[in-house]
């Protein structure tokens, strides 16, 4: 299982890259398909859940952002 990981990232990701060759990807593609459904389901949830982490790091980005302006924008508008 361990090979299986570091050969594969997901399918949406067996695309040709800048860098890589031919036979990377079709080592990833036959890896791949020799995967039970149960490795194909836990790696296609990992990768959900990378997405979901990436797209909860950028909303509590814009969160803090959008506070520190408005606190700002306060500031300036009343007390300077």
């Amino acid at each position: 299982m361990e090979e299986k990981k570091e050969l594969f990232k997901c399918p949406e990701h067996i695309a040709w890259i800048d860098g890589d060759k031919k036979e990377d990807i079709e080592k990833r593609i036959e890896e791949y398909n020799q995967l039970t459904i149960n490795e194909k389901i836990l790696l296609e949830s990992l990768e959900q859940t990378r997405k979901i982490n990436k797209i909860y790091a950028n909303i509590q980005f814009w969160f803090w952002l959008t506070m520190i302006s408005i606190v700002s924008s306060i500031y300036i508008l009343f007390i300077a």
